[in-house]
């Protein structure tokens, strides 16, 4: 056993251990994120400081690296050196390991420029506690006559709050009636009816979001036509979740423009 002195110290590392050198000590750390960059763990024991450099891919694919330490650790810290993570585009959790196997999580949670992660845990919070990344993405442009489709990255939840696409009809005579199509990766599928009909050579910008009741639906060229309120959509290697358009009457010469949409965007681990 060490000096009675040494126990006065509020860590534990190997010689008060019966296995002292023969235990091999690692760190884990597996991150999710959506934004490529570095960040740097630090941390000391009583062997000394190290410093540990992880790449975050933007993929939002489990990554995994395990770094070897000499001793248990009295401190780490997870910077965002760069500053280029916002609030819920990052997500890491750090493992001890004893011999390859998992011993104890020392500290997991979403880190930003504006909020490290530490081991003890520290008081820090997030910006906005329990929310996921407010982004707006956009589809692609397609050709006339064809309809809109996004597809959610895989490993990723949307949490869809509003959408917004234009449609120019031509002058074959139809009446057109738009609807968006909210698909998980499952056969769910959620029909959002627009709020009014459109007929040729006119163009209109159609607004979907959580308004509730509209007393006036359409003002001028805006069509404006509530969604659900708390819709969840899963992403998915195979079998993609997605938001799609699909209009009756849509004539061949119909065109629609790129849709963009706000979503709060969530990890998956598929």
């Amino acid at each position: 056993m060490p000096p009675e002195k040494d126990l006065n110290l509020p860590f534990l590392y190997r010689d008060m251990l019966r296995f002292e050198g023969s235990l091999v000590l690692s760190l884990r750390v597996r991150s999710q994120s959506s934004i490529g960059t570095t960040i740097n763990i630090r941390g000391f024991t009583r062997e000394g400081m190290f410093e540990l450099a992880h790449t975050l891919v933007n993929t939002g694919i489990v990554q995994t690296q395990t770094y070897r330490i000499p001793d248990f650790p009295i401190f780490i810290t997870v910077d965002d050196v760069n500053l280029a993570l916002i609030p819920g585009v990052a997500y890491i959790k750090l493992e001890l390991l004893a011999n390859d196997e998992l011993v104890y999580t020392l500290a997991s949670g979403l880190l930003s420029g504006q909020k490290n992660l530490s081991y003890p845990p520290s008081l820090q919070d997030d910006p906005i506690p329990g929310r996921g990344s407010f982004r707006w993405v956009s589809s692609s442009n397609p050709a006339a006559g064809a309809e809109i489709s996004l597809d959610i990255p895989s490993n990723r939840i949307w949490h869809v709050l509003a959408a917004r696409v234009r449609l120019v009809t031509n002058a074959t005579a139809a009446t057109r009636t738009v609807k968006l199509v909210l698909r998980s990766n499952s056969p769910f599928r959620c029909h959002v009816i627009a709020s009014n009909n459109q007929t040729a050579s006119l163009t209109r910008d159609y607004s979907f979001a959580q308004y509730g009741a509209i007393p006036v639906s359409t003002i001028g060229d805006e069509i404006m036509s509530p969604m659900p309120s708390n819709l969840y959509l899963d992403g998915d290697l195979v079998a993609p979740g997605g938001i799609d358009t699909e209009t009756e009457s849509l004539q061949a010469g119909d065109d629609f423009g790129a849709m963009t949409v706000l979503v709060e965007e969530f990890f998956a681990n598929n």
